[in-house]
This record gives C-alpha cells, structure tokens and sequence, in this order.
C-alpha cells in the first residue's frame, strides 16, 4: 500500500522516528530496522492517497493523541492547548535550561517553569492590529485558532473582545446535548460516534471502546500490552506511568504522547515547556541537555501567523558517529502529527548543526529533538527557531504548501527553493507535470534544464516523453506504435489486448510475441494460460513452442503435455507404466490412500508429514507412479511437496509454483505436472512406508492436507 496525505511531505530518513497515528488513518506495510522511539505520532504525508504512511516504528498505528476533552473554561493565554485537560501546573523538564529568548515583538523574558499562561519579562502588544501578540488572548480576527466548539458550546460564531484581553462568546450556541448520538463541541463521544477513536487508537493493545453517559470515553473494554500500566517501564515500553489513563502524557500502550515529556519509574509526565509565539521576524531560542542516547524531548509553540520557519539545533558532542533529528509537529485537533523532520547521520565533531525549514501556517505546534543512536549523551544543545515572510513568486502553480518544504517540486511554474538546481535530476516530485507522485520518474515530465515547465512530448521524435507509451521515430499507424504513440494490438494477438505490450510480463502462446518478452524463446515467459493462449498445458512452458513462444507446437502422445483427448501423458509410449501407448490410463496393480485432514503450519519450513503403507506385493517392481493430490490452501506458491519411497528416494511434486493461486487438486502423473520425475521410483519394490511432506514457506496463508493417495502400477 502506498500512503500519502495533504498537509505533510514523505520525509526521507527523518521520519523513521514516528509512528503513524491520526483520526482514521490507515497503517501502511511496516519497515524493519528502523529506530523505534516510542513516540505517538502521525508522521503525515504529502499528497493524498489513502491514509498517512506507517513507518513501522510502533504498533501503536491509527492512534491520535487528543482525547477530544477539553477545557470548558477560560483558555490559557500563554500556553498551547494540546486540546486534552492534561495542565500539569509545572513546566519542569529534565532537558530544558527554562531560558526562552526572542527578539522583536515576542516574548523575551524568561520562562518561570509556572504555568500561569504569561511569561515573565517585558511584552509589549498592539491591540486591535489583528494581530495576537504576547500575552493577547485574541486580537480582532486573530482569534488564535480557537471555536465556540473548543470552549464547550456546540456551535456559533466567535468573537475577540475590544481590549483583546478574552473572547466575546455571544454569538455562541448553546453547550452540546449529551447524549444525543452526535459528538459536537468538547464531547469525547456520543453514543455510538466515537470520533473514529479506537482502542487501538488510543494505545491499547485490542479491545473494545464505548462512551459513558457522560460523554467522555469508556475504555474499560481496552487490552493493554501485558505489563503496561504496571509502573515499571520493560519490553518495548518507552514509559509507564502506573496507569492506563489517555492524555496524560503516557498512553494505555506504555508510548509517549506528544508534547509531553517522561522520566523516571513510575514514569512522571509533564508538558513541554513552551517556546512562545513565534511571529514574522521573531526568533525563539533554547538551550537544553544532557539527552542520553535513544532519549527525546518536547518543546511547545504557537506561530502567530503563515510564516517559513527556519530551525538550527547545534549540539555539544564529541562522538563521530550517530544520529539526531529536529521535527516540527502541528496538532490540526485530531492529534499531533509530524508536518516535517531533518534528520542527521553521524553528527561527526563538536558543535554539528541540524537545519530545519518549511513553511507553516498559524496554528499550535510542538518541536522535537531526538538523540536517535550512537551518540552517547549529547551534554547540551541549542536549539534556534526564526520566522521569515513567506513569499510564493508570483507563477507558482502548484499547491502553495508544496513551496519550499523540503522537497523539490518541478513544473509548477516558477522555481522551488527547495531545488538546488534547474536541472531535472534534481526532481522530487513532477505530478504537475503528470508524473507518479510515488514513482515519479520526472525525466519523462519535466524540462531537461528548465525545471519550472513541464516537457511537451514530440511523438514521433523516437524518445518516449511524457504519457507516450511508445514512440518509434514515426507516425505511421500500423507498425506497433501508432500516430498518437499508443502501442497498437497486433490483429494476430489471441490473448487480452491490454497485455501486449503492457509492462506486465512476457505473455506467450498468444499468437505473437509480447514485447514484454526479452526474447522469443521459452525462457522468457511469464504467463504461458491466459485466456486466448494456445497452451493446453498446466503451467510454463506446457506445449509452447521453445524457440517461438508466440505459438505452441502440435500435440502428440508422450510429449509430456496433456493435450485433448489425452487421459495421461508422461512422456513416453511405453504401456504397463500406468499410461499407456496412446496416452490413456492404465488400472492400478496397487492403490492405496488416505484422508488425515492435516492442517499445514504457516511460515514453517519444517512442515507436516503424512504416511501411507503399501502392503508388499509379490513380485512387484515399480513401473508407473500416480500421486492423487488434495490440499485447500489460499497461496499455493508457499508450498513445497516431497514424496519419499520406502527404498528413501524423494522426489519432489510441488516446489512453489502457482504463485497466488488456490488449492493443489489433482493426480501427478495426470493432470499434475510433478517438479521432478515421478519415473525416479521405477525399479523399487513399493512395500512399505510412502511418506508425503507438506511444508509452508510464506507467511500469511494457510491450508490443510485433505486427502492423497497412490496408484502403483508393476512390471
């Protein structure tokens, strides 16, 4: 599954710290080997495609944060609302130096550690700008991204005071009705809405979610991992407060919830200290430390306004080797996601620094700083965030959030500064254009050396560009590659149209050669039974012609493929070996079977094994050999089939063909084609023990040996 979203770009190597946790979202395939930090938090994506993408650092997908209670009251005026009633009253953290400085027009005092909402020093504001500065709850339109809804009514609309000193709540409705089967306003839930929060969601391992009848959620129905909540932090735990209470800072999974910080055991939680308002021009600045290695720690933010944010973090080690990373979260009130992250392997000396840049709009944010791995205790660092005007130049076309976010967007009119050149190597993302957003190859969609404009293909110029799925140096119709350059369907071609050519596999026995196919030859197939194929054998290559697989050969008695008319075919004329001369089969001299119902493990090479006795048989020396075959499975291509003789040849029926196919249902020697030769068992005497070995070697798919059984026939 590919995964992407609207507000956030795919970081690259950065974005291995978080885990994929939203409102709905859909966890994608998981990476292995990368750092798991513990952290709940929705890493985003850039452009939509089904869900955010899952980085395979936590199990804990799909969750968000925000528990959707909030504060009924007077908000904070000077500190984020993380939207969950999670005030600590203290702004103590291990790593933070409690110094906040900025320049012109924020704060530029010092942070007390209390959380009365104001920070200590001189602020001076403008009221009535529009602008809400400093210690302003509001100023005129710039109501800080708060609703009715978020202070507890069901809806209306908001307003700012004249002194900008509290918001004007009269144009407000009434609080939200609970219960009446709609979640609106501060209401966790109603009902049966649960705001598509899950158990899952929430950090617990499985279970069931309800809402009590107060609106809150009920997560007594919620597993936890074995051991969370236990106060002692083990296994995969990054913290365990000794509870499985949502919002608190340590989720009912034992994973950090953003923006807060935990330490110790029983783990103490507490929110991220807050940087302040960042404004156009303004710059907050931190010091912090020591973070030992695989430690992480939260800030707190708000930007006042759109705005580029430039980030540095300068850190005090003297390792060589090792990663940090710099990650800027926005909380859009379903949670904190990652919106974009800058990370740095090997920091190398003292004093390296990680650059952080992108544009933001007004709104709540936390930053994170991580000591990934290998950098032993870094002492100290510095931590500087600027805000800069945003300028999109004036013929940017593509969505403005694309503009300088850490990734190189070509076609969209005017130059990214996000692209260290004009040249199309340097593309990211061409979709602009028509590209892939996944896959996008921008060499067939952009401008070789302008890359603001998108490439107009030239069919007919022999250079396949843009959507062209052929160009053959021409326009004439009727050689493969059409005026239009669309490849053209052979009038020859017995198979599906939309498999010519395709980029699918090399199809064979379709009456021409694919040019899918790197040659003409057998060798080369990769499908020799779909629909319109002259193959009437099972599987590649069957009756197709070796040195032309566009065609099959003539079907004849002992050619090893079972063709019309034929009841058996195993590779010869010779009668008395259970096929006969005109490749009908012979009765049996010795038939034996079973039905042991056994299921096959999953994933295990070892496999099961069945056993059937052949009772001895007077002068019986094997000729002919047919194995009944019955086995339910959903992915025969996991299987493997070995069938031992009582003399211990083994040979082998089934070695992982048929891909995704079902079920393996017929007789080898039959209908069957046996990977090796059943004919390896003539001369034996068959008495004894025949022993059948089922293995599973994919995960994912399971089956059951129903039935199997043999039909021996002597000299």
């Amino acid at each position: 599954m590919n995964c992407r979203s609207s507000n956030a770009r795919p970081t690259w190597s950065g974005l291995l710290l978080f885990a994929a946790l939203s409102l709905g979202a859909t966890a994608c395939g998981d990476s292995e080997g990368e750092t798991d930090t513990g952290v709940i938090v929705d890493t985003g994506v850039r452009r939509d495609a089904g869900g955010p993408v899952d980085t395979g650092i936590h199990p804990d997908a799909t969750v968000p944060t925000d528990t959707g209670v909030r504060d009924t009251g007077t908000p904070d005026t000077g500190t984020t609302d993380t939207g969950i009633p999670i005030d600590s009253g203290a702004d103590a953290g291990p790593t933070d130096t409690g110094t906040v400085t900025t320049d012109a027009g924020t704060d530029a005092g010092t942070d007390a550690g209390t959380d009365a909402g104001i920070l200590d020093g001189s602020v001076t504001s403008s009221c009535s700008n529009n602008l809400a500065e400093a210690a302003e709850v509001c100023d005129g339109t710039d109501l800080r991204n708060t609703s009715c809804e978020d202070l507890g009514f069901g809806a209306g609309t908001l307003a700012c005071a004249t002194d900008c000193a509290s918001f004007v709540t009269a144009g407000c409705a009434g609080a939200p009705v609970c219960p009446n089967g709609t979640a609106e306003g501060n209401e966790a839930c109603d009902g049966t809405d649960l705001r598509n929060f899950t158990c899952v969601g929430l950090g617990f391992e499985s279970g069931t979610l309800a809402c009590a009848a107060n609106c809150t959620l009920d997560t007594s129905g919620c597993v936890a991992p074995a051991g969370c909540g236990n106060g002692i932090i083990e296994a995969d735990e990054v913290c365990d407060d000794g509870n499985l209470t949502v919002g608190d800072g340590c989720s009912g999974g034992c994973n950090i919830e953003p923006p807060y910080n935990c330490t110790g055991q029983p783990s103490n939680c507490v929110i991220g200290p807050d940087l302040g308002t960042l404004t156009i021009g303004g710059t907050l600045s931190t010091n912090g430390g020591p973070l030992a290695d695989n430690d992480l720690y939260f800030y707190r933010l708000t930007v006042a306004e759109d705005l580029l944010i430039d980030g540095s973090l300068i850190n005090a080690v003297t390792s060589t080797t090792g990663d940090m990373d710099l990650a800027l979260l926005f909380n859009d009130g379903s949670g904190w996601q990652a919106r974009f992250s800058s990370v740095t392997e090997g920091m190398g000396a003292l004093g390296n620094e990680i650059f952080l840049s992108g544009l933001v709009p007004a709104g709540d944010y936390a930053v994170l700083i991580v000591n990934i791995e290998g950098m032993g205790i870094v002492p100290s660092y510095a931590l500087t965030l600027t805000g800069v005007a945003r300028v999109l130049p004036a013929n940017w076309t593509c969505d403005p959030e694309f503009f300088a976010d850490n990734f190189c967007d070509c076609g969209c009119g005017a130059a990214d500064s996000d692209c260290p050149d004009a040249n199309v190597a340097s593309c990211q993302y061409c979709d602009a254009c028509g590209g892939d957003p996944f896959e996008p190859n921008c060499t067939l969609w952009v401008q070789p050396t302008d890359t603001t404009q998108c490439l107009i293909a030239d069919c007919g110029n022999g250079t396949i560009e843009g959507d062209e799925a052929c160009d053959d140096g021409n326009l004439i119709s009727g050689d493969g590659c059409s005026d239009l350059c669309e490849i053209e369907t052979p009038a020859t071609w017995t198979c599906n149209p939309n498999y010519f050519g395709g980029g699918d596999g090399c199809d064979c026995g379709c009456g021409v050669v694919d040019p899918d196919c790197a040659n003409a030859t057998t060798a080369a197939c990769g499908f020799c039974t779909n629909a319109g194929s002259c193959n009437t054998g099972s599987g590649c290559p069957g009756n197709i012609d070796p040195a032309n697989n566009a065609v099959c050969l003539a079907p004849a008695c002992g050619d090893g493929t079972l063709d019309s008319g034929e009841q058996c075919d195993d590779g010869n004329t010779t009668p008395g070996d259970g096929c006969d001369g005109n490749c009908q089969l012979e009765a049996g001299d010795i038939t034996v079977s079973a039905t042991p119902a056994l299921a096959i493990p999953d994933d295990d090479a070892i496999g099961v094994s069945t056993t059937l006795n052949v009772p001895a048989t007077p002068a019986c020396v094997l000729a002919g050999t047919r194995v009944p075959m019955d086995i339910t499975h959903t992915w025969r291509g996991d299987l493997i089939l070995d069938l031992t003789s009582p003399a211990g040849t083994t040979v082998r029926l089934h070695n992982r063909t048929g891909s995704s196919a079902d079920d393996i249902v017929g007789t080898y020697g039959v209908d069957l084609t046996s990977a090796e030769p059943l004919a390896a068992f003539n001369g034996e005497d068959p008495a004894g023990d025949w022993t059948l070995l089922v293995s599973d070697n994919g995960g994912g798919d399971l089956g059951t040996v129903n039935g199997w059984g043999l039909t021996l026939n002597c000299q």
